[in-house]
């Protein structure tokens, strides 16, 4: 138990000389009172030395983290940490050290600072025992003080009683009420329950005649799990008169001893038993939090360790270091493009399409149903085609199929696909442009500019691979539209479409079938109904209705065919002249535009606070392997059996 406290202000001493700031929350006496309370006396008590700044205002302008130590020798001294191995026998000087150090930080004026001093003394008076003085509370600013004095004193005195492992040092005076106690009230803030808050009432010599603080210590009036201690302060007359603080504590025990009402708590009052308190308190505080104390180091350890991988070494100037991360990077895109195509980054059931399989629903289920539902003759009335059959006879009676108003309206309606088809393909372009947006580099946090460079070759890859496919759907509706296959096995003959178109004209009047176009069955018509005679009709627009009624059948037969080819052929030119040939190229292009020596210092220029937070972390881990170190001397063993 007695390596406790010692292990503990090694880990202070040690944490204290990294600029870093390292948030391991360490167990120590927090000492909180108002200015005037007598808070400096009773440390200085403890101690049994003057040592202290003292004078009007604030005096304590930085905490100041006291390390008692007991020795077995007679000697008597202090170190502070910023000035190591020099040791200070004369305690006034190690005052004017505090104020020195103070000045060098905040210069002369009335600021204030969370940055702690370390001062470890050494005397054969002193239990062991950490604590941490800091600026007592004030309500009014004074001469040069910030006008916002009062609200800076207490964040940095909520900022060290906070820390759930800390012992707050509650000093009050004891001719005032309690309850108006700011140094109590601020320790209820953080600690309701007074679990770890420890009361010290001052100047109980000075109370009213008739008057005693019994109340007070025995925790009637403000309850506090780990109790109260009365003290006497050493007077301003007694400082002057350098009245020895020894003598002072010889008189402290006789005031407690003989005076009528505190003699039955005597034992329990006074400088020594407070030292003694305080000793206990933090020996069992810190076997008691030790081993989550080890367990937060290590797992503190292994947090900066894996940030401190996603900042990597520095790259500067490196240039065969700059290319193997630039080959790592290229790859890895690479990599997580295809597998995103190929539908292998899926890492959990979505309720969204992601990557190749969005492009296979834009082509095979979106394009190909809006092909399906797209009709023949786009709602073009009977009129509409009448009138092209006419257009395309000009001065000649028409024969019963006109092929040139059939090439006609066939050329139309192929036409009509030309849209949808390049609609799709700018679909997958904008798919894939997402796809290679959505990738990102883990380095492109530590190099801002990699990533853009990165989107910006795939962009141009997208693009060049982007007018080859437009141009061969182009020409594909061309050639669809250059030579109608009449005799395509999937396609109806005229004799059917005739056959069709002379049932819906029946359906429409029935009177008509006797008036409709009588064919002569002995004759052989050629793939446009042709023949080399004319047809014997009743009236020619009954005939001309039988015209129109059979170019719709043959329409409506034929473009289901070009449907199915362009719906095909389309889907395979997306995906081998854009998705395909996107994937394939993406990392050839990425080496040759960006694997360049002249660019590498662009590129790995690193965003401006990677270097500070890898140097800040870099100080977090030398603090925390040392505490690691010191605390690896305390075994468990050490602590069950103790």
């Amino acid at each position: 138990m007695d390596k406790l406290i010692p292990v503990i202000n090694r880990l202070q001493d040690a944490l204290g000389t990294i600029h870093t700031k390292v948030n391991l929350e360490l167990p120590q006496i927090v000492v909180v009172g108002a200015q005037s309370s007598g808070k400096s006396s009773v440390l200085e008590s403890i101690v049994g030395k003057d040592f202290l700044p003292r004078g009007s205002g604030i005096v304590t302008r930085r905490p100041l983290v006291l390390h008692l130590t007991q020795t077995h020798t007679n000697d008597e001294w202090g170190e502070f940490t910023h000035m190591p191995g020099k040791k200070f026998k004369d305690f006034d000087k190690i005052r004017h050290e505090i104020e020195a150090e103070t000045e060098r930080l905040l210069g002369k004026k009335a600021n204030i600072s969370n940055e702690s001093i370390f001062l470890r003394i050494y005397s054969p008076n002193v239990l062991d025992v950490t604590l941490v003085d800091l600026p007592g509370l004030t309500k009014v600013p004074v001469g040069d003080q910030p006008i916002d004095i009062e609200a800076q004193i207490r964040r940095m005195i909520l900022d060290f009683i906070t820390n759930p492992n800390s012992i707050i040092l509650a000093i009050s005076n004891a001719n005032q009420d309690l309850a108006n106690s700011d140094s109590l009230k601020l320790a209820r803030e953080v600690d309701p329950t007074g679990d770890r808050t420890l009361g010290v009432i001052t100047k109980i010599d000075l109370m009213d005649k008739g008057t005693d603080a019994m109340e007070m210590l025995k925790g009637k009036l403000y309850p506090l799990k780990l109790g109260y201690v009365g003290v006497m302060c050493r007077s301003q007359a007694d400082i002057n008169a350098n009245k020895l603080i020894k003598k002072h504590i010889e008189d402290e025990k006789k005031f407690f001893m003989t005076h009528e009402k505190y003699r039955v708590i005597a034992h329990s009052m006074g400088i020594p038993h407070l030292s003694w308190k305080l000793n206990k308190l933090l020996m069992h505080h810190i076997k008691a939090v030790l081993p989550d104390l080890k367990k937060k180091v290590s797992e503190m350890i292994r947090s900066n360790e894996e940030q401190l991988r996603t900042y990597g070494f520095p790259l500067s100037e490196n240039r065969d270091l700059q290319g193997v991360v630039m080959l790592n990077v290229i790859t890895s895109y690479a990599t997580s493009f295809s597998n995103a195509v190929e539908g292998k980054t899926l890492t959990e059931a979505g309720t969204e399409l992601e990557g190749g399989a969005k492009i296979r629903d834009i082509l095979l289920r979106k394009f190909i149903q809006h092909l399906k539902n797209m009709d023949a003759l786009n709602s073009m009335d009977d009129s509409d085609i009448k009138n092209i059959i006419d257009s395309s006879c000009g001065v000649m009676s028409s024969l019963l199929i006109p092929e040139a108003a059939f090439n006609m309206l066939l050329k139309m309606q192929i036409k009509r696909l030309l849209d949808p088809s390049q609609t799709v393909i700018m679909e997958v372009y904008d798919q894939l442009k997402i796809l290679s947006s959505d990738i990102i580099i883990p380095e492109a946090v530590r190099f801002p500019n990699l990533q853009p460079a990165i989107l910006s070759v795939v962009d141009n890859v997208l693009e060049d691979c982007l007018k080859p496919a437009q141009d061969f759907i182009n020409d594909f509706i061309e050639i669809q539209q250059a030579y109608v296959n009449s005799f395509h096995p999937d396609c109806i003959n005229v004799r059917e479409a005739l056959h069709r178109a002379e049932k819906d004209v029946e359906e429409i009047d029935p009177s008509m079938h006797n008036s409709t176009l009588l064919l002569d069955k002995s004759r052989e018509f050629d793939s446009w109904g042709k023949t080399d005679a004319r047809f014997e009709t009743s009236e020619d627009e009954k005939n001309e209705l039988i015209q129109v009624y059979t170019i719709r059948h043959l329409l409506t037969s034929y473009f289901d065919v070009i449907k199915k080819n362009v719906g095909d052929y389309v889907s395979k030119a997306v995906m081998s002249f854009l998705v395909i040939k996107v994937r394939d190229k993406i990392q050839t292009d990425l080496i040759s535009k960006l694997y360049n020596n002249e660019k590498f210092n662009e590129l790995f220029a690193e965003n401006s606070d990677i270097p500070f937070k890898r140097k800040a972390l870099e100080d977090q881990m030398i603090g925390l392997n040392i505490a690691s170190k010191i605390l690896s001397e305390v075994r468990d063993f050490d602590l069950e059996h103790n």
